[in-house]
């Protein structure tokens, strides 16, 4: 019984702390402004955590963290749905910092695409991230910083390149179609079209032959979210950020 007893008790009190506030991290970008728009590749996805609280983080806790991109969960590694970890060595104490390196070239999410990525420290355990977002953080204003990062340009090869001008195109989804509106006075142009989450999911593809005006493609039913629309003509691919309403 006085086993049971101090079991409820420690839980009452973890349950407490947790109430209350544990811990208090931030996190910044260590070369980037927030709000800045950076037109680099590769790019410098360096972050520096801080410990902003009056809480002790003991040796072998494990401070997770990581990156949103478009919204969407990644580990340092640029991997989808997925957080990076550190075990501590040493005790993390207040108004200490952690330096973490991570510069990478970014994969194909969008020719020229502007996307919005927040470098982001979830906290302690694994419920951090798993259960609640910045579980027991006092503040979580500080657990994000955001800039904007411009993808870099890039082509696709195709085994028979057209000698067409590139269209204008403007986009967007219509229940189970996208709609493409081609302005200009171009004429018929055969194209293909992909469509992929951020991660680089592919959702559908093929071929259509776009003409003036409104051009519909159908698509299967997709969640919401951002993803990446590429219209390739030619050897030009033309690459779109749209999203569901």
């Amino acid at each position: 019984m006085v086993i049971k007893l101090n079991f409820i008790l420690m839980l009452l009190i973890f349950a407490g702390n947790n109430a209350n506030g544990q811990y208090d991290f931030s996190i910044q970008w260590s070369i980037y402004d927030t709000g800045e728009t950076i037109d680099e590749n590769p790019f410098a996805g360096s972050v520096t955590i801080k410990n902003e609280g009056e809480s002790t983080i003991m040796a072998n806790d494990t401070i997770w963290y990581g990156y949103w991109i478009e919204g969407s969960p990644y580990d340092l590694g640029l991997n989808p749905d997925l957080v990076s970890g550190r075990v501590l060595e040493t005790d993390f104490l207040p108004g200490d910092e952690i330096a973490i390196t991570n510069n990478f070239d970014w994969p194909l999410f969008g020719s020229g695409l502007t996307l919005e990525i927040c470098a982001v420290v979830y906290g302690v355990g694994i419920a951090s991230f798993e259960e609640v977002y910045f579980l027991g953080d006092d503040s979580t204003a500080n657990n994000t910083d955001c800039v904007f990062a411009i993808m870099p340009t890039y082509e696709l090869s195709v085994e028979e390149k057209g000698d067409l001008e590139p269209a204008d195109f403007k986009c967007y989804f219509d229940q189970h179609n996208i709609v493409i509106v081609k302005d200009g006075n171009q004429t018929q142009n055969d194209a293909f079209i992909s469509l992929c989450t951020i991660s680089g999911q592919l959702i559908e593809s093929g071929q259509i032959s776009l003409v003036q005006g409104q051009n519909h493609f159908p698509i299967p039913t997709v969640a919401e979210g951002i993803y990446i629309l590429t219209i390739q003509v030619g050897d030009k691919a033309h690459s779109f950020k749209i999203s569901p309403l």
